[in-house]
């Protein structure tokens, strides 16, 4: 079939032209695709029956075209978008906010195919569909959902071609072609808007995440509650060292202390006061880092352990924490350091020393004893820590995901009972056994370990890596870390645990019920995932998270050393010269001097040109040859026929056969005057 031409566009954009019906071929399809791909991801993300009754409308508009079922008149469609309006605000109680809102227009949206009847319906179709398309951002910003947005314009574009085609839809390749050249056109326009327009400070994107709970560690403790995050293969955290990072059995990251304790859960006790300056004695090894921290609707901030320096907008406290003024809603990127062998002030407060000993006025009385006992037979505190970590090494204690359910007095349950629980479990028993033994304890929770990509040189910290330690209060030294989980005896640690990293590599198994469908290297898919975690962290990094410290930082890059509001304009003007200037180059180059068809009437009116007839701008073919036949009768047998066959090929809805359009040139290249 033959390909789209400029005199297919170029007929009047009138309501009721004949020639721009709805009823061309493919425009109807045109409509319904571009509808279906802005509202696809969006049928995801709203209730069911919202992306029931988009369906639905979407349905009933093929069939009309097909014949099958009327349109409905206007008196009905009024009706149907009152009564969706209303149902939208029934179900969510406004139509403002993000799902209502969205779930408004996904319907509206849609009916308005159904009140379409002339040209003018469907180019506002298509022009809104730019638009809606966006609000898929408002529910997932990953860079998967700009991959589809951008194959959206395109079919979008290709729609528009459709719908603004005398012929309508003639076929696939050339309108194809069209819109990938107006795309290819536009993003380089577009990275320039991009990267050079002026950004106020802060990511483009601030959106709400709504207001479910928080993912990951919450700001109680209880047993179970961390073992429960361990089959989250959620992204917590992402974390790049400056200059290479410690060992990844030395990656404690801090981000609660708790110190109340009800016998069921830990709880932060009464915040700490506010510090500038980490009280700091001694320490070597400095690690400076920049954190990358997914949206958990918390205030806590995760720092590597013994942290010197954090974000200057969150506060640090006297338990080595930090947290911002509000709750985490969205991707925060900031900068902190640590020293390995951080030292402290060991000197602590009577108000602090009373709140790290206190427990609960009754219960676990065996737990207590036990640690009584234990008091009576070393007056060491070191001594003494080390033999509980010995008696969980030396007995049948089990590292396991799945423990029993503790009945009333969980310490004495767990320590003199199931002996079987994950890192909440062995964090709390120890700090009770030694607050019963007098010695100051508190509960600490965050992240340890994490997995290294080496495709972004940076460290992921998934859910799965969450954990909980106990801190001792060693007089004259401080406080110091104790993780009794690393006492525990190697071949007691349960084999789920054990190959946890091994069964990441096999992800796809569970999917697909264990098929050996792909005979792949083993670690293949573990480098897959990685790969597009490299992915995405850069997405976040250039694309979310692109404010003006970042373009400033870009721009210093580029060689420019104060970057102000005036070289960005600059900067923009002269990129969008250059690019256009660049396409204009191209697209004259490969510009071909027109159809068949014109290049044959050119070189008619050559030939008319050097018998002394110069055709004029403003007349058209048949006013130049009645010009010509006045002044020279004879040339009418030879010119009119020719002018004739022109006419009829140019100016015909249809496409030319090849055949006419062979005998036009042959006609002019036999023209003799």
């Amino acid at each position: 079939m033959r390909g789209y031409q400029a005199r297919d566009f170029q007929a009047s954009p009138v309501t009721g032209d004949p020639l721009l019906s709805l009823d061309r071929p493919g425009v109807i399809p045109a409509l319904l695709l571009s509808q279906l791909v802005v509202l696809l991801p969006l049928l995801f993300y709203l209730p069911s029956w919202i992306s029931f009754t988009v369906c639905a409308v979407l349905m009933w508009r093929l069939l009309a075209a097909r014949q099958v079922l009327p349109l409905p008149p206007r008196w009905l469609l009024v009706l149907l978008t009152l009564a969706a309006a209303t149902a939208v605000f029934l179900y969510f109680g406004t139509i403002s906010g993000r799902e209502a809102g969205v779930s408004l227009v996904a319907i509206m949206f849609s009916l308005k195919l159904l009140e379409a009847r002339h040209y003018r319906d469907a180019l506002l179709i298509i022009s809104v569909s730019f638009f809606v398309m966006v609000t898929g951002f408002l529910f997932n910003q990953s860079w998967l959902m700009g991959a589809y947005l951008l194959a959206a314009v395109f079919v979008i574009l290709a729609c528009l071609v459709v719908v603004n085609s005398l012929r309508g839809l003639t076929g696939l390749k050339s309108m194809m072609q069209m819109s990938g050249t107006v795309l290819l056109l536009a993003i380089p326009l577009m990275m320039v808007l991009f990267v050079f327009f002026p950004r106020l400070p802060g990511p483009l994107w601030r959106l709400p995440t709504g207001q479910s709970a928080g993912s990951g560690i919450s700001d109680q403790i209880a047993p179970g509650d961390i073992a429960s995050l361990h089959l989250s293969d959620e992204v917590a955290f992402r974390v790049s060292f400056d200059d290479g990072a410690p060992p990844g059995n030395g990656q404690y990251w801090r981000g609660l202390v708790m110190t109340d304790f009800d016998g069921l859960a830990w709880r932060p006790g009464r915040d700490e006061a506010v510090i500038s300056a980490p009280p700091v004695v001694a320490g070597e090894g400095l690690v400076n880092y920049e954190v990358t921290l997914e949206p958990h609707r918390q205030r806590w901030l995760f720092l590597l352990e013994k942290p010197l320096t954090g974000p200057p907008a969150a506060r640090r406290y006297g338990d080595l924490t930090w947290q911002t003024l509000r709750p985490v809603r969205e991707k925060l990127k900031y900068r902190a350091s640590s020293i390995n062998s951080l030292v402290t002030d060991p000197a602590i407060s009577p108000g602090e020393l009373e709140r790290n000993l206190a427990l609960p006025g009754s219960g676990n009385d065996r737990a207590r004893n036990w640690a009584r006992d234990l008091r009576s037979r070393h007056d060491n505190d070191q001594e003494l820590v080390e033999e509980i970590l010995s008696t969980i090494n030396r007995e049948e204690f089990y590292y396991t995901l799945q423990p029993p359910v503790l009945e009333e007095d969980i310490i004495d349950s767990f320590w003199f009972g199931s002996r079987r629980g994950f890192c909440e479990h062995y964090a709390s028993a120890l700090a009770f056994l030694v607050r019963a033994a007098g010695i100051p304890a508190r509960l600490v929770a965050g992240y340890q370990g994490g997995e290294y990509n080496p495709y972004g040189d940076y460290w992921i910290f998934r859910q799965s890596d969450a954990h909980a330690w106990t801190e001792v209060y060693l007089a004259g030294k401080g406080w110091r870390r104790v993780d009794p989980t690393a006492a525990i005896a190697p071949f007691r640690v349960e084999q789920d645990l054990l190959t946890d990293q091994n069964r990441r590599d096999h992800w796809l198994d569970d999917m697909i019920g264990g098929q050996d469908l792909l005979e792949l290297p083993e670690g293949v898919w573990q480098k897959l995932r990685l790969s597009l975690d490299t992915i995405d962290a850069y997405w976040d990094r250039w694309v979310l998270s692109f404010d003006n410290e970042t373009q400033n930082g870009l721009l210093r890059a580029l060689g420019f050393e104060q970057p102000d509001l005036r070289l960005l304009i600059w900067l923009m003007c002269g990129g969008f010269l250059l690019v256009l200037g660049v396409a204009g180059i191209g697209l004259f180059r490969r510009r071909p001097e027109g159809d068949a068809i014109a290049r044959s009437y050119r070189v008619f009116c050559r030939k008319l040109a050097k018998s002394g007839f110069e055709k004029q701008l403003a007349e058209g073919p048949a006013d130049f040859v009645r010009r010509v036949i006045a002044e020279r009768p004879e040339l009418a047998g030879r010119i009119v026929p020719v002018n004739r066959l022109y006419i009829r090929l140019r100016y015909q809805t249809e496409a030319a056969r090849p055949e006419d359009i062979r005998r036009l040139r042959e006609q002019v290249r036999q023209l003799n005057l």
